[in-house]
């Protein structure tokens, strides 16, 4: 779960880059998912450099 300051800062980082206005619930669920993509890079770049 994000926190309600990192969800105001994804608000307003899709206003001013993209300019769009998006709801509480659209921020979180987009933040969520992204957090998530990032995990997996991370997991794919440490099993990368074990085989490596």
């Amino acid at each position: 779960m994000l926190s309600k300051q990192a969800i105001e800062e994804y608000q307003k980082i899709m206003k001013e880059e993209f300019g769009q206005d998006i709801t509480v619930t659209e921020a979180e669920e987009q933040g969520t998912r992204l957090l998530k993509f990032f995990e997996i890079l991370i997991k794919v770049d440490q099993r990368d450099k074990k085989i490596k």
